[in-house]
């Protein structure tokens, strides 16, 4: 597949606040949209174990009142005009964004700035929202696609920070109070560690400007403390559930960091063998064999390692034939390689599936704030689809060799075998 240069339509301004705040906007033009977003680089790494689900909670917090407004009067401010506000928490950064009509924009910026800089955490919706929050970690248990992602961080990354779950724990989410509410986001969402991101049809020297007065985070930086990831032993673990009618599986080893080259021919990799209908592991273990109804791979990458795996759900009774396939698909490659042919389509899927997604203003938005969070530029596109020509037949054989050995993985099941 050809693509010409994309450059042109990524055209940007960045702009350093005296607070260290990083601001970046961007003109999306012929939209009726504009996105703005926060993103703090805080998560669920960054917290001490009797904190668990602190970085989380913050997120649902800055919701239930501020100085101005009461929880409600915040839903309702964009609701009423058509916009919506979300959030979200991930292990590295916390991220909240409005997307309203461009006319809105003032409001936009207005109410973000209100929830996030002026929560006054009232301890009546604390208690309210340890329950929610409980309720929420209640709903991973009852649904085992969730649920077994949260044991396989416990295997890989034993009392590693990266094995804590991003919600906490009932017992510490119970334990967090105002007083920690408000230690924790003085010492994190500081200068330094914030980005905010706008893309729409905005005129970008104003939308900056009015940024810069809407908010005014206090100067300074967040000491992460992130301990390095550690060295674990890959192997089988089995969580038996008899409610379960099926097994769920994840076959993952420990890989690479955003900043890692090898990050490219492993995502083409992954797209290979489980990226969607056409993938070997669709192919083999569903259409052909019929042994299952999902099954799909998986890359996660983060500041200094990442996972890579491959998810399936299975009747007990067809487990065995059905990993017995997956690894099978992956010694074709290591012994016999792809195709040019399969190495190409691979490649267009890849740059397809990226260029569709950034038709999206959220998703302009998104890339521009974690970009500048990660790599503190801008990877444009051109450089993507090159790094993406770049791969090699080679390279995916590599990259099988390396995350794909039965000795190299973590096999973490769930359901009712207590054996595979």
């Amino acid at each position: 597949m050809h693509v010409g240069s994309y450059t042109t339509t990524e055209a940007y301004e960045k702009r350093l606040l005296p607070s260290g705040v990083r601001v970046l906007a961007q003109h999306v033009p012929a939209t009726y949209s504009v996105v703005l977003g926060i993103f703090v680089g805080v998560g669920s790494r960054d917290e001490d174990r009797a904190q668990a689900g602190i970085s989380h909670f913050v997120e649902h917090m800055v919701f239930k009142g501020t100085e101005r407004r009461s929880a409600f009067e915040l839903a309702l401010a964009l609701e009423r005009v058509g916009g919506s506000i979300e959030a979200h928490t991930t292990k590295e950064y916390t991220c909240f964004y409005t997307r309203v009509l461009r006319e809105h924009f003032d409001l936009a910026l207005d109410v973000l700035s209100d929830l996030v800089l002026h929560a006054t955490f009232p301890p009546d919706q604390i208690e309210l929202e340890h329950g929610v929050v409980i309720e929420e970690i209640n709903n991973v248990f009852d649904n085992p696609e969730d649920w077994i992602f949260e044991l396989l961080a416990e295997k890989v990354y034993d009392r590693h920070v990266m094995a804590y779950p991003i919600l906490g724990t009932p017992a510490t989410v119970s334990a967090i109070d105002g007083d920690a509410l408000r230690e924790f986001m003085r010492r994190s969402y500081v200068g330094d560690n914030v980005v905010i991101a706008v893309a729409g049809d905005i005129d970008v020297p104003s939308a900056l400007a009015k940024i810069e007065t809407a908010f005014p985070f206090p100067p300074g930086s967040f000491e992460h403390g992130r301990a390095p990831m550690p060295r674990t032993v890959a192997g089988t673990h089995l969580q038996v559930d008899d409610k379960l009618t099926q097994q769920y599986l994840t076959l993952a080893s420990t890989s690479l960091s955003y900043e890692d080259d090898d990050r490219f021919p492993l995502l083409l990799t992954t797209t290979l063998l489980g990226g969607g209908m056409s993938s070997r592991l669709f192919q083999s273990v569903r259409e052909n064999a019929g042994l299952c109804y999902s099954i799909y791979t998986f890359s996660e990458f983060t500041r200094d390692g990442g996972l890579t795996g491959t998810f399936l759900a299975v009747s007990p009774e067809n487990t065995k034939a059905a990993l017995d396939l997956v690894w099978k698909e992956f010694e074709k490659i290591r012994k016999d390689g792809i195709s040019e042919r399969e190495l190409q389509d691979n490649r267009d899927q890849l740059k397809g599936s990226m260029l569709l997604g950034m038709e999206n203003v959220a998703s302009k938005m998104s890339r521009l704030a974690k970009n500048e969070l990660y790599y503190k530029r801008q990877v444009l596109t051109d450089e993507v689809l090159r790094r993406l020509d770049a791969i090699t037949r080679d390279d995916v054989q590599r990259m099988v060799e390396a995350y794909c050995r039965p000795d190299g993985c973590f096999l973490v099941g769930l359901g009712p075998l207590a054996r595979l």
